[in-house]
């Protein structure tokens, strides 16, 4: 393999001989064994293979490697680099991940990392994060997009000098959030509830007064004003019919499709079924929700059992994660991730030719709340499905069931004529 990527002599004579000889061996075995093609191979051989010939003619001999040396091939040597090994220009870092994983394995890579002094903002956020975290049960998603928009507040606010909240003034706060919905109009209702939040952890550890809480801006958002986008029956159905179950693939595609349709489950939902969660004899499935820290049991649909079924015995690969939903390609039985599940819904679409409103994932969701109501179950019931913690946003539901609706509808007051 390395005689495919590397030309020079030279350059393969001294990566055939060197210190990095068996990982580049083993990078080779590892992305065949996860099935991928051989142009990725080659990718990924070349970014390692140009590494280990920069840092075996550009260190001392004997010396471990650290995150210095990472650092300097990537940010200061490919720039300029000049060596007789193929360059490659996209994603030189993801690639030379997994090759500084092996280096690891092998002991070639010393566990002492480059410590950079951390900022106050840094400090700052450590301790917001771990609030939310530890004190606010949020979720590890809510986590990071909160402390990412905090840190775009003080980072804003405050530069690089030290974060000084008891002189933080309502002005401030609010030039942050109109500068900054005048930049990205979407995501305004986020910024304004992390904020709140991060005042109201500032309130809690002494530094800010309750007050300036109070001058985070309101965004309007009005509820009850739109139907939930959804799909028809007609429409559901031939979204199904668009996957061929033929294929392991299909039989995967399908059975996620369906637990969105059947169950209304989230896609980081869908992703995170693991095998244990469904007890076959009960018929029972365990959600364990991306928004709570808590599980859910729901009733397991004779087709969507059907379906998992028939993937797990003709279509997934035996492999040891316990996960349901895994890659058939490279990466080989790696787990799925919420955006893999959205990306298996849009393609769907796209092969069934359906023209919607709304493509998303989410959709389906929607979708099984909808058809709920109008085959006649309770909100309640609708709202112990959704998982959602209040009634109210069950409410919106109540809006599809349109014959309902139409009975209790008073007629139009026509003009009396005189």
């Amino acid at each position: 393999m390395l005689e495919r990527v590397f030309r020079d002599p030279v350059v393969l004579s001294d990566l055939k001989t060197g210190r990095f000889s068996k990982p580049l061996d083993d990078l080779i075995d590892f992305l065949t064994e996860q099935r991928y093609s051989l142009s990725s191979i080659q990718e990924y051989l070349a970014i390692a293979g140009h590494f280990a010939y920069w840092e075996q003619t550009n260190t001392p001999t004997g010396s471990a490697l650290t995150a210095m040396s990472v650092d300097r091939f990537l940010n200061e040597h490919l720039g300029r680099c000049h060596c007789r090994v193929p360059r490659w220009t996209r994603s030189e870092k993801a690639r030379l991940g997994r090759f500084m994983a092996i280096l690891r394995v092998h002991g070639l890579v010393s566990e002492v990392e480059v410590q950079f002094a951390a900022t106050s903002v840094d400090l700052m956020i450590d301790e917001y994060t771990a609030y939310l975290r530890d004190a606010r049960g949020a979720t590890p998603g809510t986590c990071r997009e909160y402390s990412f928009l905090v840190r775009e507040f003080l980072e804003t606010v405050y530069g690089t000098n030290s974060v000084d909240l008891p002189s933080l003034t309502p002005t401030r706060v609010i030039d942050f959030v109109s500068g900054r919905t005048k930049r990205i109009r979407s995501n305004s209702k986020g910024v304004t509830s992390a904020l709140r939040s991060f005042l109201r952890f500032a309130e809690m550890k002494g530094l800010c007064e309750h007050s300036i809480i109070d001058a985070v801006p309101t965004v309007p958002r009005w509820k009850l004003t739109r139907l939930p986008k959804s799909l028809t029956i007609e429409q559901a159905n031939q979204l199904l019919d668009c996957f061929d179950q033929s294929t392991a693939v299909g039989r995967r595609d399908y059975a996620i499709t369906l637990c969105m349709l059947r169950l209304g489950l989230r896609a980081g939902e869908v992703a995170g079924l693991a095998l244990e969660d469904i007890d076959w004899p009960q018929a029972t499935v365990q959600i364990q929700s991306t928004k709570m820290r808590r599980a859910s049991s729901l009733p397991l649909p004779e087709d969507l059992g059907r379906a998992i079924a028939s993937y797990l015995q003709y279509g997934r690969p035996r492999i040891k994660s316990r996960r349901i939903f895994v890659h058939h390609i490279a990466p080989l039985g790696a787990s799925f991730t919420a955006s893999a599940v959205r990306a298996v819904v849009g393609r769907a679409f796209q092969r069934a030719g359906l023209q919607v409103p709304s493509r998303g994932s989410h959709v389906l969701r929607h979708t099984a709340a909808t058809l709920l109501v109008q085959h006649g179950a309770s909100i309640k019931e609708v709202a112990d499905v959704l998982r959602h913690r209040t009634i109210d946003t069950t409410v919106i539901y109540t809006k599809v069931d349109l014959p309902t609706l139409s009975s209790v509808a008073l007629p139009w007051p026509e003009e009396v004529q005189p």
